[in-house]
C-alpha cells in the first residue's frame, strides 16, 4: 500500500469520526431538558431548555445540554441565583422543620431538634415566632388536619417509633394521646377531621376511617393486597397503591370512603408515584423503565386512566403541586440531572440529591413559566399559598424551609 492511498484511508477514517461525533451531538441535545426530545437519556432530562440563550431567571449560557468532565461522566452545573431571585426568595427557618402548613397568612411547623411549633409571615417580615413551649424530641414526621386544631406528630421514641395526636382547643388549651400503633399509613382528610389508616386482620388488610384520635375506626374496604400506601383523592374517594419501586410493579386503586368495592386504576407499573389533583379527576403518575432509569411523568384522568398523556418534562410528582385556581395548572421542581441512581428509589433513599430548578406550567398546551433557575435545592412538600403568590417548599438536604415570591416575576416562558 503506497502512502498515498494510505493517507486517503486515515483522512476518510477520521472524517467518518468527525460525522459519527456530530450525530451524537445532535442525538443528545434533542433528548435533553424537561421540554425536549423524549430519548432514553440514561437519567438526564431534567435541564430546562431555554432556547440556547441562557435566558429567564438564570440568565447567561448555553444550558440546551449538560457538560462532561474529561472521563466523560455528566457534570450538572446550577446556576447561580440571579438578583431578581435572591429578592423573591427567602429562607424561613433557621432550624430543620418537617410538617409545614398553612394557617390564613402564616406558616405553621414543628422544628425537628426540639419538637416546637413555630409560625411566621410568608415573607419572613419579622421573626419566627414559637407556639409552644412542650417538647417532642426526635420528632420525624407531622401531618395536619384541615382546621388546624389536630395534628399527628410521628417521633422516635428510643428505639421504637410512635404516634400521638395533638389537640389545639379553642381556649388555646392543648390536649394529646399516643395514637393506637395497629393503624398503619395514617393520613388526614383535605375536607373533614378524619383520617384514613390501614389494619392488618389476619392474612387481610382493613382500610379504616378514624377520628383524629385513632377512635372507632370503621372499616371500608378489606384486601389482600400488601405493602398499601394510602391518598385521599376527595372528601368522598380513598387511593390505594402497593409500594413503588422500580423494580416491582404497583397496583393503583380507589375505594370510596364510606365503604364499597375497589377499583383497579393501574396495574403493572413500575416505579409509581401518584399526585391527584383533589379540585378534579386529574392526576400525575411517574413510571420508569425495570431499571429505574428514563422516569416518565404522564398526566392521567381518574375517568379514562389507560389514555394518559406523556408530559415533556421529567420529575417526580412529589415535587409538584397542583393550582388552587385552574385544573390545568401545576407548579413542578424539576430536576436539572437524575444521575445514575435509580428512579424513585435512589432517591427516596438518600443515595442521590437533587438540583431543581421550579416551573409554572399548563399540563394541556405544555407551555411553561419559569420561577427559580438558580439554587441548589432538592426540593420537597411544595405548598402554594391561597392567592397562589407564594410557593413554599422545605430543602430536603438540610430539612430547612423557604419561601418564594411568585407575584410580578420576571421569568422566561417555554413553549411546546
Amino acid at each position: 500500500m503506497n502512502n498515498n492511498t494510505r493517507n486517503y484511508i486515515v483522512a476518510l477514517g477520521f472524517l467518518l469520526l468527525v460525522l459519527v461525533g456530530i450525530i451524537f451531538y445532535f442525538i443528545l441535545r434533542s433528548d435533553i431538558g424537561p421540554f425536549g426530545g423524549g430519548g432514553d437519556t440514561d437519567g438526564v432530562g431534567a435541564l430546562p431548555d431555554t432556547g440556547g440563550t441562557g435566558g429567564g431567571s438564570g440568565g447567561g449560557g448555553d444550558t440546551t445540554f449538560p457538560p462532561k468532565n474529561e472521563n466523560g461522566d455528566l457534570v450538572t452545573i446550577t446556576p447561580p441565583l440571579t438578583e431578581d431571585e435572591v429578592k423573591r426568595l427567602v429562607q424561613i427557618s433557621k432550624d430543620p422543620v418537617v410538617g409545614t402548613t398553612l394557617r390564613g397568612d402564616e406558616l405553621l411547623y414543628f422544628k425537628r431538634g426540639t419538637g416546637h411549633i413555630f409560625t411566621s409571615p410568608f415573607d419572613a417580615s419579622r421573626p419566627e415566632e414559637r407556639l409552644t413551649n412542650f417538647s417532642i424530641p426526635n420528632i420525624m414526621d407531622a401531618s395536619w388536619s384541615p382546621s388546624r386544631a389536630y395534628t399527628l406528630v410521628t417521633a422516635l421514641n428510643e428505639t421504637t417509633v410512635r404516634r400521638f395526636w395533638i389537640h389545639f382547643t379553642s381556649t388555646s388549651t392543648i390536649e394529646s394521646g399516643f395514637f393506637p400503633d395497629d393503624i398503619m399509613s395514617p393520613k388526614f382528610s383535605h375536607a373533614e377531621e378524619k383520617i384514613a389508616g390501614i389494619t392488618k386482620s389476619g392474612s387481610s388488610y382493613n382500610i379504616v376511617i378514624t377520628s383524629p384520635q385513632g377512635k372507632t375506626p370503621k372499616t371500608v374496604l378489606q384486601t389482600t393486597l400488601p405493602n398499601l400506601e394510602l391518598s385521599w383523592i376527595s372528601k368522598t374517594l380513598l387511593g390505594l397503591q402497593t409500594r413503588s419501586s422500580a423494580f416491582i410493579p404497583s397496583i393503583l386503586q380507589t375505594v370510596p370512603a364510606t365503604g364499597g368495592v375497589a377499583s383497579t386504576i393501574l396495574a403493572d407499573v413500575r416505579g409509581l408515584d401518584v399526585l391527584w389533583d383533589t379540585g378534579s379527576n386529574k392526576f400525575l403518575t411517574l413510571e420508569v423503565l425495570s431499571n429505574g432509569k428514563r422516569p416518565t411523568l404522564i398526566l392521567r384522568d381518574r375517568r379514562t386512566p389507560q389514555q394518559g398523556k406523556e408530559l415533556a418534562f421529567k420529575t417526580l410528582p412529589e415535587k409538584c403541586v397542583w393550582s388552587k385556581t385552574s385544573t390545568s395548572t401545576v407548579y413542578c421542581a424539576i430536576p436539572w440531572s437524575f444521575g445514575s441512581e435509580p428512579v424513585p428509589d435512589g432517591w427516596w433513599k438518600g443515595k442521590v440529591s437533587f438540583d431543581d430548578s421550579i416551573w409554572k406550567i399548563d399540563v394541556n398546551t405544555g407551555d411553561a413559566l419559569s420561577i427559580l433557575e438558580g439554587g441548589a435545592f432538592d426540593v420537597i412538600h411544595p405548598i402554594l399559598s391561597v392567592k397562589e403568590d407564594y410557593f413554599f417548599f422545605i430543602n430536603k438536604k438540610d430539612s430547612m424551609l423557604w419561601s418564594l415570591r411568585l407575584a410580578d416575576t420576571s421569568s422566561s416562558t417555554v413553549s411546546n
